[in-house]
């Protein structure tokens, strides 16, 4: 399937956004990358998406472990079950998480605080991008994606 998503810069006049449409199969990871390029970005910063679930996905060297797993069914862990589930970014799939949710947030850069919205708008069953749109990929060529609007 191929999602649409609209990409806001929050706190920026003029509106500053892009419409994308990629695979569900992407990572956040990959998406990350894709907003990296977008923006002109060279991923030198921290990065999140967050949620208002408390769901927060982090690249996997910055995040502590997923609380939701078998292996924190353990007293020693019972402090843990207030913080946010955490998600790695390399890993965790667009699919397993527009299915519930439409939107979420993501930072790029805690120092300058760029803050994004990412709202999920549609989806093509058939998996085909918008022949309006133009077709490119990352610069590894690791995850190719459609910008319908934007630059």
């Amino acid at each position: 399937m191929i999602y649409t998503l609209t990409i806001t810069l929050n706190h920026r006049k003029p509106l500053n956004q892009r419409v994308i449409q990629i695979s569900d199969s992407c990572t956040f990871g990959q998406l990350a990358q894709i907003i990296n390029e977008l923006y002109g970005f060279h991923g030198e910063h921290l990065r999140e998406f967050r949620d208002e679930d408390k769901i927060t996905i982090n690249h996997p060297e910055y995040s502590i472990p997923d609380i939701s797993t078998d292996e924190f069914n353990d007293p020693e862990f019972d402090d843990l079950q207030g913080i946010a589930l955490q998600k790695s970014a390399a890993t965790y799939k667009l699919s397993e998480y527009f299915g519930d949710h439409t939107l979420i947030d993501f930072t790029y850069d805690f120092g300058a605080n760029r803050s994004f919205e990412i709202l999920f708008t549609k989806v093509d069953p058939e998996g085909k991008y918008d022949q309006q749109g133009t077709q490119t990929t990352t610069s590894d060529r690791s995850t190719s994606y459609c910008i319908i609007s934007g630059s």
